[in-house]
């Protein structure tokens, strides 16, 4: 979403009561009532889709490869494995499934573990990116569930603790335990004939004897919800050189996501590829531990955005900000550890380079319906109305082709909970998950296919970019308005009436995030201290 001229919230309204009207006069008809319906994540964003589902009067069934619900807010000391360097679109290849039976029966096999399996097992369920020291960046009354409030006296920055507890209540409270099948991966999921959505699932249990048990079966749904996140595959940009620096000292070169401890790198000296939240928080637990740490930008320091501006100011002062990284070797185009910058300078003795450059996304389990954005080269107009059945045009983020990021246009049986275009915090992903479950017991309406594409193609909210609490509350209203006016025209009285941020929670915002400077900088005083505290007393 990209906006030439900020609307009002009113004019925002109005266009998004237009659009709820063309769904209602020319409705997507769907090939067979949706009754039985598979989730894909047991995280923030599955929890909420399956709940609201649920109510509706569908059949749930939710797969979290985990042992257990809170997805990106699970710990383990253990860092998930390194990443490709850079980063390859090319999903890993599951194994044949022709064996996997067909008729819903499942099929064991017992393995001795070898370090292959147990490496294969680890890459299909890897550690969450959450390090041990993580607190949120945005206020615990903001993370909330509308309806399900942290308990009372919450700090205002939790700790990824009291978030897991909190997604953990949340699931026990709303009885979601039981939908879940947990340590469960989908390794495919493909339309078949009878426009049914088949899975293609696999469980392995470690026993203490050293073997393990393999269990791989299929199942069909009527309809797919990929709740999965965006914080799953590390994205590493292609930078000159990085290649052959990576297969020279593999264990200097690392994504963010594999960050855990600030004490592992004493003494060190760390170049952070990226000046954003994660790089930033990074660099403010390193000072102190770290010999030298250097970080290299992007652009231009201050940016438009106010957010962002508050974030980069708490960076240190010891650390040394550089510009963007021109390749991983000397100026002459030797690979011999060194760091060329874009203006000229070089950064010798590097003991960590560690990308803070964000996530991307395979979608790896819908490997088959998959068009990278590259590679969808059409002037069909209105944009991917010519895109085949079921397929996705996935760029590096977010899937393009989902109406409002949440159906997917060339098959609405597939939606996505929690893959949005730009930042947004829980209340809005458990709003798309309320407009999945309205629209697919049959209580709200998506206009039809060739609809869906012309609206999505010429929808400006006209959101005020710079402003980030205003565009995040322009944002939900898309969806409050939408579900609150169709259940007006459609006469149903007995759903409730979806509330959407007050006004004040701009103004709100904004002063949280100017606060939000002194109160991480109390945790981060308190997790330092902590951690030398304990190194101490290790040498006593």
């Amino acid at each position: 979403m990209t906006s030439e001229r900020v609307v009002s919230f009113q004019e925002l309204v109005d266009l998004i009561h237009n659009d709820a009207q063309v769904a209602l006069d020319h409705p997507f008809i769907f090939k067979k009532p949706i009754k039985n319906v598979a989730v894909i994540g047991a995280g923030p964003y599955g929890l909420c889709s399956a709940r609201h589902l649920r109510d509706a009067g569908l059949n749930v069934k939710v797969f979290e490869r985990n042992s257990s619900v809170g997805g990106i807010w699970k710990y383990s000391d253990t860092a998930p494995p390194k990443p490709k360097m850079p980063t390859s679109r090319i999903s890993l290849d599951d194994g044949n499934t022709d064996d996997v039976p067909k008729d819903g029966t499942k099929r064991t096999r017992m393995y001795e573990i070898t370090p292959e399996l147990r490496q294969r097992i680890f890459r299909k369920c890897p550690p969450s990116g959450c390090y041990r020291d993580l607190f949120t960046n945005i206020p615990s009354q903001h993370l909330a569930y509308p309806d399900f409030a942290f308990p009372e006296g919450t700090s205002g920055l939790v700790t990824h603790q009291e978030m897991l507890a909190y997604f953990e209540r949340y699931a026990t409270t709303f009885n979601l335990m039981k939908l879940i099948d947990f340590g469960t991966s989908v390794d495919i999921a493909a339309k078949t004939t009878d426009d049914e959505w088949e899975l293609v699932l696999s469980k392995y249990d470690v026993y203490p004897s050293g073997f393990v048990k393999e269990t791989k079966w299929r199942e069909k749904f009527d309809a797919v919800v990929a709740a999965s996140g965006v914080h799953q595959e590390p994205y590493v940009p292609d930078i000159k050189n990085l290649t052959a620096f990576n297969k020279m000292w593999p264990v200097k070169v690392a994504h963010s996501k594999q960050f855990r401890r600030p004490e592992d790198f004493k003494d060190k000296n760390v170049l952070l590829i990226g000046v954003r939240v994660s790089g930033v928080d990074i660099a403010r637990s390193l000072e102190g531990f770290a010999k030298s740490i250097t970080m290299a930008l992007k652009g231009n320091f201050t940016t438009p955005f106010p957010v962002e501006n508050i974030i980069r100011a708490k960076i240190p002062k010891c650390v040394d900000v550089k510009c963007e990284v021109a390749s991983f070797s000397n100026p002459e185009g030797e690979v011999d550890g060194s760091i060329t910058f874009q203006d000229g300078t070089v950064l010798k003795d590097v003991d960590q380079v560690i990308f803070c450059t964000g996530y991307t996304h395979s979608l790896s389990y819908l490997d088959g319906l998959i068009i990278r954005e590259e590679e969808y080269q059409s002037s069909a107009k209105p944009k991917f109305i010519d895109v085949p059945p079921s397929h996705i045009v996935l760029g590096r983020k977010y899937p393009l082709n989902a109406y409002h990021e949440v159906f997917l246009m060339s098959d609405p049986t597939l939606c996505f909970v929690g893959m949005p275009r730009m930042f947004s915090i829980t209340p809005y992903f458990d709003t798309q998950a309320q407009v999945v479950a309205r629209v697919w017991s049959g209580n709200a309406c998506i206009p039809t296919a060739e609809l869906m594409c012309q609206l999505a193609d010429s929808f400006n909210p006209g959101l005020p970019l710079d402003d980030l609490y205003a565009c995040d509350r322009r944002r939900r209203e898309i969806y409050v308005g939408w579900l609150n006016y169709q259940a007006e025209k459609l006469g149903k009285t007995d759903l409730p009436k979806i509330k959407n941020f007050e006004e004040s929670y701009e103004e709100e915002g904004a002063q949280l995030a100017n606060a939000w400077g002194d109160l991480s900088e109390a945790n981060f005083q308190n997790a330092k201290q902590r951690v030398l505290n304990e190194l101490e007393g290790m040498l006593i």
